[in-house]
């Protein structure tokens, strides 16, 4: 699964973003709590306008123990209340 993770994060650094979102979205089918795949395909979304799509992601972060200070620092800033 890391190596998956990995390349869908690589992809992101070089702008591939359809690649990077598939990507990310085959880590969720195995792992769906996958905390950075949630993050960053919610970043991702933010960044093509697909705001519904990336609430969805962030809430999920949300239910991860560690990680509801930072997602609910996302969907601050796409303008949503926690």
């Amino acid at each position: 699964m890391d190596d998956l993770f990995g390349r869908a994060s690589a992809a992101l650094r070089v702008g591939n973003l359809a690649e990077a979102e598939h990507l990310y979205k085959s880590v969720l089918r195995a792992q769906p709590h996958h905390l950075g795949a949630l993050n960053l395909l919610g970043i991702l979304l933010i960044q093509v306008g697909r705001d519904d799509d990336a609430e969805r992601s962030i809430r999920t972060c949300l239910g991860t123990t560690f990680a509801g200070r930072v997602a609910g620092s996302l969907l601050k800033a796409v303008g949503c209340r926690n």
